[in-house]
C-alpha cells in the first residue's frame, strides 16, 4: 500500500533514481496510488520517478485470479478478489531495457517464482536484494541458493524485524 516506498523515501532522503512497484490487488493498488500521489507532492518528485504496476510477479506471464486470505480464518478479504484476471509477469520481460539497482520482495510465498522470472536481471544486473524467507519452510535455505546459482559473487544476510518468524528477511549484495 506504499509504506515501504515511504520508508525508502525517508531512508535516501529523497534521492533515488526510479522506484518501480507492483501491486496485482485492486483495493492494495488504489491505496499506493493514493499514498504514491502525496508523497510525489511532498517530495516534489517528478511525475515519472515512482512507477506504479498492476501487476503480479512471477516465472512466467499468465493471468489467473487471486484472492488475498485472512490467516485467523482462511476466508477471502473483502474487496481484494479480482475483477477478472489479474496479469503475472516476468521481472525479466519487464526490465528487459532498464537496469535495477535494489530489488525488495514481499510477495505472500511467491518469492521462488519471482525469483524464476528474474534470472536475466539478476545475472545482468546484480542488485541488491531484500527478499522475505518467511512465508514457506523452504525458503529460508532454497532462496539463497537459486541467488547463488544465478550469481556466486553474492553474500548474503538475515535479519529479523519482528519477535517471532514473522518479516524474516534474506539480504543478498555483491
Amino acid at each position: 500500500m506504499g509504506d515501504t516506498i515511504e520508508q525508502y523515501l525517508n531512508i535516501k532522503a529523497g534521492v533515488f533514481e526510479k522506484i518501480v512497484a507492483f501491486e496485482p490487488f485492486e483495493r492494495s493498488f488504489r491505496a499506493m496510488s493514493t499514498r504514491t500521489a502525496r508523497l510525489v507532492q511532498e517530495w516534489g518528485l517528478e511525475e515519472n520517478q515512482i512507477e506504479l504496476v498492476q501487476a503480479g510477479v512471477g516465472e512466467k506471464a499468465y493471468k489467473t485470479k487471486l484472492k488475498i486470505y485472512k490467516p485467523a480464518d482462511g476466508q477471502a478479504l473483502s474487496g481484494e478478489r479480482a475483477h477478472g484476471d489479474i496479469p503475472v509477469i516476468t521481472l525479466d520481460n519487464y526490465f528487459a531495457e532498464q537496469k535495477i539497482s535494489f530489488l525488495k520482495a514481499d510477495i505472500e510465498g511467491y518469492e521462488w517464482n519471482m525469483l524464476h522470472g528474474a534470472e536475466q536481471v539478476i545475472r545482468r544486473d546484480r542488485p541488491k536484494l531484500a527478499i522475505c524467507i518467511y512465508h514457506t519452510p523452504f525458503d529460508m535455505y532454497r532462496l539463497a541458493l537459486k541467488i547463488r546459482l544465478y550469481c556466486p559473487d553474492y553474500k548474503f544476510a538475515v535479519r529479523q524485524h519482528y519477535c517471532d518468524i514473522l518479516e524474516t528477511v534474506l539480504y543478498a549484495y555483491v
